[in-house]
């Protein structure tokens, strides 16, 4: 099985690119999830950020009590991606 990658769905030709080239030079764990960042696009930066399921569910589990919601609780991204 090879990595995991979340990537924002609406990449430019460029960002795909440098997506690309990003995910040659990582190593293949299939225990990681590999999330891309926007990086610093005053300098045309992509990055990428290696982590472990349990470290995002360990994450995700804390912004949610810190945010106090609960399985009932719906979002809405009123902003484009």
């Amino acid at each position: 099985m090879s990595s995991k990658w979340i990537i924002p769905p609406h990449l430019t030709p460029w960002q795909k690119k440098c997506v690309s080239q990003i995910q040659s030079r990582v190593p293949e764990d299939r225990d990681l999830i590999w999330i891309l960042s926007s990086g610093t696009q005053s300098v045309r930066q992509v990055k990428a950020i290696a982590l472990s399921q349990a470290a995002l569910e360990v994450s995700a589990r804390a912004v949610n009590r810190h945010l106090g919601v609960s399985r009932d609780d719906r979002w809405l991204l009123a902003l484009p991606t």
